[in-house]
């Protein structure tokens, strides 16, 4: 974990950051930043939550794959199918961002529907893909 909004996952052995799209947590690791009110209770729950969790990422078609700190940005669902991005926003730990063109995906509801997209293989079983794992 990073900070209540940026996570750390491996996957395949390489480590990464994602950034949750839809959501703006408090700063508590920003360098030369304040750490920001609510910031460290912002990190404690989203730790809370995807420790040790084997997580999927599905992409917001409205933004772009990485933003401009290289992270990738993602809805993160939970295996229980949790969305994070949601859960953590619902807990009063996160806003909606203040957003100056919002996405055209977003024009209804910023954060996707409750449950993650599954594609079939074709043994039939479905799948979600981008199994990560996140790490501190």
């Amino acid at each position: 974990m990073v900070d209540g909004d940026t996570i750390r996952i491996s996957c395949d052995g390489t480590s990464t950051r994602v950034r949750l799209v839809g959501i703006n947590a408090p700063e508590s690791v920003k360098e030369d930043a304040p750490v920001e009110c609510g910031g460290p209770e912002a990190s404690t729950y989203l730790h809370s939550l995807l420790d040790g969790q084997q997580v999927f990422l599905s992409a917001d078609p409205g933004q772009g794959v990485r933003d401009k700190y290289d992270r990738i940005l993602a809805y993160v669902w939970t295996a229980d199918v949790t969305l994070a991005n949601r859960a953590i926003l619902e807990h009063g730990h996160a806003k909606l961002p203040a957003m100056a063109s919002p996405s055209p995906t977003a024009a209804t509801s910023p954060l996707p529907p409750t449950k993650p997209r599954t594609a079939k293989r074709a043994d039939g079983v479905a799948e979600t893909t981008d199994r990560t794992t996140p790490n501190r």
